[in-house]
C-alpha cells in the first residue's frame, strides 16, 4: 500500500490538470472597449438597449438603467453608462472571438451614432 501511494497522488495531480486544461478551454473569450458619448444617463440606456436589440440580443438578464447585459445562445454582451462621465463601457462574451468582438464593434458603432429624437424624462 505504501508504494501506491505516490502513484495515487500522481493520479489526482493528473485528473487535476486535465480539469483545470478543461476548465480553461471552455472559458469564453471577451472583448471590451470604454468610448465617450454626449448623452444623458437616460439616453444612454435608450440607446444601449436598441443597439443590443438590433444585435439580436433579446433576452435581457439584467437592467438596472445604468447596466444592461443581454445575449443570446452565441454571444452575451454588457453595456455599462458611467454616471456624470459620459463614457460607456461596453463587453462583449462568447466562445468565439471573432463573435465577441463583431458584436462589440457593432453596439458600440450603434451607440455611437445614435441621436435622441425625444427628450428622456
Amino acid at each position: 500500500m505504501v508504494r501506491n501511494f505516490p502513484r495515487f497522488y500522481l493520479l489526482i495531480i493528473l485528473a487535476s490538470l486535465a480539469s483545470s486544461n478543461a476548465i480553461s478551454q471552455s472559458r469564453p473569450e471577451m472583448h471590451w472597449s470604454t468610448f465617450n458619448k454626449q448623452a444623458s444617463q437616460c439616453a444612454c440606456h435608450l440607446f444601449a438597449r436598441d443597439a443590443l436589440r438590433k444585435e439580436g440580443l433579446n433576452q435581457i438578464f439584467e437592467d438596472t438603467g445604468s447596466i444592461i447585459l443581454a445575449g443570446n445562445n452565441r454571444v452575451v454582451a454588457e453595456v455599462v453608462c458611467l454616471p456624470g462621465d459620459q463614457k460607456i463601457r461596453l463587453s462583449a462574451f462568447s466562445s468565439d472571438s471573432k463573435t465577441a468582438e463583431l458584436t462589440r464593434n457593432r453596439i458600440r458603432e450603434t451607440i455611437v451614432k445614435s441621436v435622441l429624437f425625444d427628450t428622456c424624462p
